[in-house]
């Protein structure tokens, strides 16, 4: 109560109840009324509305009068809780159907390759029939990569982790990245300095931070700027952790924000699911945000996305940190 309040328990223990801050003088009446008492109500916590089921009633204490026991419960959070574990079932059901997928379609294109193999080093072919079994090679060498991200989706690959310097690994992904296609981007990188390393396999980060940095570009065809910022964040009680399943510490947290298009709400709720894309037919396979997803869950991690349709978007990635 007292932290709901946000004041010190010195500032609220021992005063008269309308001295108590907001609407906390007119519900405690209502109470004492009514000696039940129950309502949803919107109060401000560290700055943000929340919806609380406030659930009151008077007691009666020998030879002191009476008093209000008050319970707060934050529906707020218990609808965020929920919408997350909805989430994580589809998730997991997509998973198990895309893993089914790919193994099914990695067969036929085993197939397809081996017999376009054959025809290939058929000296009886011409040159052009020649020429066609090897683009129906090349062709089942992309549709195997693809299986991979989705397998990788799936079912990812255990991995031994080690000590890696993310700042640096950003950096030198962001140089490899905006080349000459980023002519009309800007590239901003604010990174605190001295940040401790994390628990992880490089590549697989690699991965993640050249998804994030060309769908950023992506998103802002007409120009615009690219910011990546990297800076530390502690979470000191599981209650601080916005997402369930994580444990309490120091986080190495990436920002990339971007200035572009911007997404719709509904389109945020769908952009870790396998196949879905918002690029036109031909320009993505709707595996990349997937991945990243997957490879982030694999660090102990978790990722946060927040966006405004012309506006841009900023997806936003939580590591544990190796404090000594």
């Amino acid at each position: 109560m007292i932290r709901l309040m946000e004041r010190t328990s010195e500032e609220i223990i021992g005063h008269l109840y309308d001295e108590l801050p907001g609407d906390w003088p007119d519900l405690l009446l209502e109470t004492a009324a009514a000696s039940t008492f129950e309502s949803v109500v919107n109060m401000a916590v560290n700055n943000k509305q929340r919806e609380m089921l406030l659930t009151a009633y008077r007691v009666r204490l020998d030879g002191f009068g009476s008093a209000c026991i008050t319970h707060l419960n934050d529906l707020s959070l218990r609808k965020q809780h929920a919408d997350r574990h909805m989430h994580q079932q589809r998730m997991e059901s997509l998973g198990r159907l895309a893993g089914g997928i790919a193994h099914d379609f990695n067969n036929i294109l085993t197939i397809i390759r081996g017999n376009a193999l054959v025809l290939r080093n058929d000296d009886k072919l011409e040159k052009h029939q020649k020429s066609v079994s090897e683009s129906i090679i090349k062709a089942t060498q992309k549709g195997a990569a693809m299986i991979n991200r989705l397998l990788t989706f799936s079912k990812p690959q255990p991995f031994t982790p080690y000590p890696v310097d993310l700042t640096s690994l950003i950096e030198e992904t962001l140089s490899l990245v905006s080349h000459a296609d980023w002519e009309n981007v800007t590239v901003v990188s604010e990174m605190e300095p001295d940040m401790p390393a994390i628990q992880g396999e490089p590549n697989r980060l690699s991965q993640v931070l050249v998804n994030l940095f060309v769908n950023g570009r992506d998103a802002m065809p007409e120009g615009g700027t690219l910011t990546v910022k990297v800076r530390r964040r502690n979470f000191l009680t599981p209650s601080e952790l916005p997402q369930a399943g994580v444990e309490p510490g120091t986080y190495i947290c990436v920002e990339v924000c971007d200035t572009g298009i911007g997404m719709a709400e509904d389109i945020i709720d769908r952009i870790f699911e396998p196949f879905f894309t918002t690029k036109s037919t031909g320009k993505g396979t709707g595996l990349g945000l997937p991945n990243v997803h997957s490879i982030i869950k694999q660090h102990s991690g978790w990722i946060e996305v927040e966006s405004t349709v012309g506006v841009g978007s900023t997806f936003t990635l939580y590591i544990p940190a190796i404090m000594e």
